[in-house]
């Protein structure tokens, strides 16, 4: 009985967010603008030196119509990017809620 419930409540899970295909293919594209980009440390465990967990984005966009500004953090990535503040950057809205989202970052 309990796996069964275990099951029924992660297919839940997994239905309430999507993939980054589904963001690419339904989603709503928008250009958003970088205003940071951070190092992922942790200072619990000491990582060799000129190494660390990763990078993350950060980028915002108002939205013309309503004139308010929705901010996006992009999951960490491994390998520093391109990007700078004040660059463009892809981010893809859920068109029906705009808390769901994708940073595309390269």
């Amino acid at each position: 009985m309990n796996l069964l419930l275990l099951v029924i409540l992660l297919m839940l899970a997994v239905g309430l967010f999507h993939g980054t295909d589904w963001y690419r293919q339904h989603g709503r594209r928008i250009v958003a603008t970088v205003t940071g980009m951070y190092e992922l440390i942790q200072p619990i465990v000491p990582l060799p030196e000129g190494q660390n967990l990763g990078w993350r984005i950060e980028a915002q966009w108002t939205d013309p119509q309503t004139q308010k500004t929705y901010k996006f953090k992009g999951t960490a990535v491994h390998q520093f990017t391109h990007y700078k503040v004040g660059d463009d950057i892809y981010v893809f809205i859920d068109p029906n809620n705009i808390k769901h989202y994708h940073l595309e970052v390269d």
